[in-house]
């Protein structure tokens, strides 16, 4: 674009270093100057239209392999025999006595389909130490799952 910029300049100032004094041709004068600085123009735009259409033919795209992440199989239904760890079965202590959940923390660290667990067996407790969450034992036993034995 420099290029065109500095060729439209250079050619304005050549023809107006050729202007003569005389007011009477000014207007002849004047419309040749046009012209030409308008031919000028077309060509500096062709030429650089050129250059661009040949550097793009240079470029080379180079396609990388990106394989796709793997997803984690999720079960919608449990299988009859669907077994969450027994160790992640945990006794907190309540403002209403002690009560048993399965550990939100644990289950995401050893049980693969965490994400396909019933969203309605899911329980926030208040213990001593503050809000425990995890899944209801009782509630999962209902809906098929078999907690593993200790």
């Amino acid at each position: 674009m420099t290029k065109g910029l500095i060729a439209s300049v250079l050619a304005g100032a050549l023809a107006l270093t050729s202007l003569p004094a005389a007011p009477a041709q000014a207007d002849d004068e004047l419309a040749k100057i046009l012209a030409a600085g308008t031919v000028l123009f077309i060509i500096g735009k062709a030429i650089e239209s050129e250059n661009k259409s040949k550097k793009r033919k240079k470029e080379v795209h180079h396609h990388h392999y990106k394989p796709k992440p793997k997803k984690k199989q999720v079960h919608h239904r449990p299988h009859r025999a669907a077994r969450l760890p027994g160790y992640c079965l945990t006794r907190v202590r309540t403002w209403d006595g002690p009560r048993k959940i399965l550990s939100g923390r644990c289950l995401r660290r050893n049980y693969d389909y965490v994400d396909s667990l019933p969203r309605k067996c899911r329980r926030q407790v208040e213990t001593y130490d503050g809000v425990r969450r995890g899944w209801g034992p009782g509630c999962l036993r209902k809906r098929g799952y078999v907690i593993a034995g200790r």
